[in-house]
Protein backbone atom coordinates (compact mmCIF):
# COMPACT_ATOMS: atom_id res chain seq x y z
CA UNK A 1 0.00 0.00 0.00
CA UNK A 2 1.46 3.33 -1.25
CA UNK A 3 0.91 6.53 1.74
CA UNK A 4 1.41 9.72 0.31
CA UNK A 5 2.76 12.60 2.17
CA UNK A 6 3.42 16.64 1.48
CA UNK A 7 6.66 15.65 1.73
CA UNK A 8 7.47 12.03 0.65
CA UNK A 9 5.90 8.39 -0.38
CA UNK A 10 5.98 6.24 2.00
CA UNK A 11 5.53 2.50 1.05
CA UNK A 12 4.11 0.19 3.63
CA UNK A 13 5.96 -3.10 4.40
CA UNK A 14 4.53 -6.10 3.61
CA UNK A 15 4.59 -9.90 6.18
CA UNK A 16 3.94 -12.94 4.42
CA UNK A 17 4.21 -16.71 5.56
CA UNK A 18 4.68 -19.02 2.74
CA UNK A 19 4.79 -23.42 1.94
CA UNK A 20 7.91 -23.94 -0.29
CA UNK A 21 7.62 -27.75 -1.53
CA UNK A 22 10.57 -29.14 -3.24
CA UNK A 23 12.10 -32.40 -5.29
CA UNK A 24 15.49 -33.23 -6.05
CA UNK A 25 17.07 -35.99 -7.71
CA UNK A 26 20.73 -36.39 -9.27
CA UNK A 27 22.24 -39.02 -11.10
CA UNK A 28 26.01 -39.69 -12.32
CA UNK A 29 26.60 -39.39 -15.21
CA UNK A 30 30.59 -40.18 -15.35
CA UNK A 31 33.05 -39.87 -13.02
CA UNK A 32 33.05 -36.84 -11.35
CA UNK A 33 30.02 -35.71 -13.10
CA UNK A 34 26.34 -35.74 -12.57
CA UNK A 35 22.85 -34.40 -13.58
CA UNK A 36 20.46 -32.69 -11.40
CA UNK A 37 16.84 -31.98 -11.62
CA UNK A 38 15.15 -29.48 -9.21
CA UNK A 39 11.45 -28.15 -8.77
CA UNK A 40 9.80 -26.42 -6.28
CA UNK A 41 6.20 -24.99 -5.77
CA UNK A 42 5.36 -22.50 -3.34
CA UNK A 43 2.10 -21.18 -1.55
CA UNK A 44 1.72 -17.40 -0.49
CA UNK A 45 -0.79 -15.25 1.22
CA UNK A 46 -0.61 -17.37 4.13
CA UNK A 47 -0.53 -20.34 2.43
CA UNK A 48 -3.85 -19.66 0.41
CA UNK A 49 -2.59 -19.35 -3.28
CA UNK A 50 -0.24 -21.16 -5.71
CA UNK A 51 2.22 -18.35 -6.69
CA UNK A 52 5.03 -20.08 -7.44
CA UNK A 53 7.28 -22.55 -9.21
CA UNK A 54 10.37 -23.59 -10.84
CA UNK A 55 12.08 -26.70 -12.88
CA UNK A 56 16.00 -26.56 -12.56
CA UNK A 57 18.16 -28.45 -15.00
CA UNK A 58 21.69 -28.54 -14.62
CA UNK A 59 25.13 -30.34 -14.22
CA UNK A 60 27.22 -30.71 -11.59
CA UNK A 61 31.08 -31.53 -11.67
CA UNK A 62 33.74 -32.47 -8.40
CA UNK A 63 36.76 -30.38 -9.10
CA UNK A 64 37.48 -31.89 -6.13
CA UNK A 65 36.92 -33.19 -2.82
CA UNK A 66 35.93 -30.20 -1.53
CA UNK A 67 34.83 -28.11 -4.48
CA UNK A 68 32.65 -28.16 -7.12
CA UNK A 69 31.11 -26.39 -9.70
CA UNK A 70 27.51 -26.60 -11.47
CA UNK A 71 25.70 -24.71 -14.39
CA UNK A 72 21.96 -25.29 -15.12
CA UNK A 73 19.20 -23.76 -16.93
CA UNK A 74 15.62 -23.12 -15.05
CA UNK A 75 12.16 -22.29 -16.20
CA UNK A 76 10.35 -19.96 -13.90
CA UNK A 77 6.38 -19.81 -13.63
CA UNK A 78 4.80 -16.88 -11.18
CA UNK A 79 1.40 -16.68 -10.87
CA UNK A 80 0.44 -12.87 -11.89
CA UNK A 81 -3.00 -11.55 -10.65
CA UNK A 82 -3.91 -10.15 -14.00
CA UNK A 83 -1.56 -11.45 -16.62
CA UNK A 84 -2.36 -15.30 -15.22
CA UNK A 85 0.88 -17.51 -15.17
CA UNK A 86 3.93 -15.81 -16.62
CA UNK A 87 6.53 -17.87 -18.22
CA UNK A 88 10.75 -17.26 -17.33
CA UNK A 89 14.10 -18.39 -18.10
CA UNK A 90 16.73 -18.06 -16.03
CA UNK A 91 20.97 -19.42 -15.91
CA UNK A 92 23.23 -19.80 -13.53
CA UNK A 93 26.53 -20.89 -12.80
CA UNK A 94 28.55 -21.22 -9.56
CA UNK A 95 31.10 -23.08 -7.43
CA UNK A 96 31.12 -24.33 -3.68
CA UNK A 97 33.40 -24.91 -1.33
CA UNK A 98 33.11 -27.20 1.66
CA UNK A 99 35.05 -28.15 4.42
CA UNK A 100 34.84 -31.12 7.31
CA UNK A 101 35.99 -30.15 10.45
CA UNK A 102 34.84 -33.39 12.96
CA UNK A 103 31.33 -33.37 12.94
CA UNK A 104 30.83 -30.13 11.68
CA UNK A 105 30.53 -29.00 8.20
CA UNK A 106 31.06 -25.45 6.50
CA UNK A 107 30.03 -24.63 2.96
CA UNK A 108 30.50 -21.29 0.79
CA UNK A 109 28.48 -20.69 -2.89
CA UNK A 110 29.34 -18.41 -5.31
CA UNK A 111 26.86 -18.02 -7.82
CA UNK A 112 26.16 -15.39 -10.52
CA UNK A 113 23.05 -15.81 -12.23
CA UNK A 114 20.43 -14.36 -15.16
CA UNK A 115 17.06 -13.01 -13.23
CA UNK A 116 13.96 -12.27 -15.64
CA UNK A 117 11.43 -11.51 -12.99
CA UNK A 118 11.48 -8.12 -14.05
CA UNK A 119 11.85 -8.76 -17.57
CA UNK A 120 8.47 -7.13 -19.14
CA UNK A 121 9.69 -3.42 -17.21
CA UNK A 122 13.43 -3.75 -17.17
CA UNK A 123 14.75 -6.31 -19.21
CA UNK A 124 16.52 -8.57 -16.88
CA UNK A 125 19.60 -8.41 -14.53
CA UNK A 126 22.63 -10.38 -13.42
CA UNK A 127 22.84 -11.33 -9.75
CA UNK A 128 25.46 -12.59 -7.09
CA UNK A 129 24.31 -15.08 -4.79
CA UNK A 130 26.66 -15.94 -1.66
CA UNK A 131 25.55 -18.22 0.64
CA UNK A 132 27.36 -19.83 3.56
CA UNK A 133 26.07 -22.88 5.52
CA UNK A 134 27.18 -24.91 8.89
CA UNK A 135 25.70 -27.72 9.84
CA UNK A 136 26.36 -30.67 12.77
CA UNK A 137 25.58 -34.04 11.53
CA UNK A 138 24.06 -35.13 15.25
CA UNK A 139 24.05 -38.93 14.34
CA UNK A 140 23.49 -40.92 11.57
CA UNK A 141 20.02 -39.83 11.04
CA UNK A 142 19.86 -36.12 11.98
CA UNK A 143 21.72 -33.47 10.45
CA UNK A 144 20.79 -29.68 11.72
CA UNK A 145 21.83 -27.09 9.94
CA UNK A 146 22.08 -23.14 9.58
CA UNK A 147 23.05 -20.78 6.61
CA UNK A 148 22.55 -16.85 5.43
CA UNK A 149 22.29 -15.85 1.84
CA UNK A 150 22.98 -12.49 0.56
CA UNK A 151 21.71 -11.65 -3.09
CA UNK A 152 23.45 -8.21 -4.48
CA UNK A 153 22.94 -6.47 -8.16
CA UNK A 154 25.92 -6.80 -10.54
CA UNK A 155 26.02 -3.24 -12.42
CA UNK A 156 24.05 -0.23 -11.20
CA UNK A 157 21.02 -0.40 -8.96
CA UNK A 158 17.77 1.83 -8.27
CA UNK A 159 18.27 4.29 -5.60
CA UNK A 160 15.82 2.95 -3.40
CA UNK A 161 17.78 -0.54 -3.42
CA UNK A 162 19.93 -1.80 -0.88
CA UNK A 163 23.41 -3.40 -1.16
CA UNK A 164 22.05 -6.02 -0.18
CA UNK A 165 18.78 -7.01 -2.67
CA UNK A 166 17.71 -9.90 -0.92
CA UNK A 167 18.95 -11.60 2.48
CA UNK A 168 17.93 -15.11 3.62
CA UNK A 169 18.30 -17.13 7.22
CA UNK A 170 17.69 -20.39 7.12
CA UNK A 171 17.54 -22.89 10.16
CA UNK A 172 16.48 -26.79 9.54
CA UNK A 173 17.49 -30.42 9.87
CA UNK A 174 18.08 -32.99 7.16
CA UNK A 175 16.77 -36.08 8.11
CA UNK A 176 18.58 -39.21 6.40
CA UNK A 177 15.63 -41.56 5.68
CA UNK A 178 18.13 -44.27 3.26
CA UNK A 179 21.28 -44.12 1.68
CA UNK A 180 19.59 -42.37 -1.89
CA UNK A 181 16.97 -40.50 0.11
CA UNK A 182 16.89 -37.59 2.31
CA UNK A 183 14.08 -35.18 3.86
CA UNK A 184 14.73 -31.82 4.75
CA UNK A 185 12.20 -29.61 7.10
CA UNK A 186 13.27 -25.99 7.73
CA UNK A 187 12.37 -22.53 8.47
CA UNK A 188 13.10 -18.87 6.02
CA UNK A 189 13.06 -15.75 6.80
CA UNK A 190 13.53 -12.99 3.94
CA UNK A 191 13.80 -9.44 3.58
CA UNK A 192 14.07 -7.94 0.56
CA UNK A 193 13.36 -4.57 -1.24
CA UNK A 194 11.48 -4.72 -4.90
CA UNK A 195 10.14 -1.72 -6.17
CA UNK A 196 10.78 0.46 -3.63
CA UNK A 197 8.46 -1.80 -0.64
CA UNK A 198 9.94 -3.79 1.14
CA UNK A 199 8.95 -7.76 1.74
CA UNK A 200 9.23 -9.92 4.70
CA UNK A 201 8.64 -13.65 3.99
CA UNK A 202 8.39 -16.08 6.65
CA UNK A 203 8.12 -19.67 4.97
CA UNK A 204 8.06 -23.29 6.16
CA UNK A 205 9.99 -25.53 3.70
CA UNK A 206 9.95 -29.07 2.70
CA UNK A 207 12.22 -31.06 0.54
CA UNK A 208 13.00 -34.50 -0.63
CA UNK A 209 16.13 -35.36 -2.19
CA UNK A 210 16.50 -38.50 -4.30
CA UNK A 211 19.71 -39.84 -5.59
CA UNK A 212 19.28 -42.34 -8.54
CA UNK A 213 21.78 -44.97 -9.43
Amino acid sequence: MLLISTHELIWAQTNDAQLWIGYEMDKKVIKRTKTHLKYQVRFTDNYTRFDYAFFDFGIDYSLHDNISISTAYVINMKNDRELSWLLRNQWYGNIQFEQKLGKFKISNREQVQTDLEDDIEAGGNWFYRNKTALQYKLNKKLTPYIQFEGYMRIGERPPSEDVLYRTRYHAGVKYRYNKRNDLTVSFLYQRQIRRNQPDHIYSIILNWSHSAK
